[in-house]
């Protein structure tokens, strides 16, 4: 639970860093820009790696927003069949 809540403020930094980039001192922003764009590729690709497991579940499209969302963290969490 706590890795979902940790990824979850990870996000919301890193969305106020792309709405408001001049809030941030610059070095900051541009490496919240650069982990942002690091944990979009991530979790796109995690969705690719999980898509049997999501397409398995009754209920794909809550499950594939939600590995976009935390990853791994809810993938590993999605029954196999």
């Amino acid at each position: 639970m706590f890795a979902k809540v940790f990824t979850l403020l990870v996000w919301i930094a890193i969305a106020v860093n792309w709405l408001v980039p001049a809030l941030l001192p610059e070095d900051i922003a541009l490496g919240l820009h650069y982990t942002g764009l690091a944990l979009v590729a991530a979790h796109v690709l995690e969705v690719l790696v999980f898509s049997k497991r999501i397409l398995s579940n009754g209920r794909p499209l809550q499950d594939g927003l939600l590995v976009l969302l935390y990853g791994y963290f809810h993938a590993k969490d999605l029954k196999v069949s």
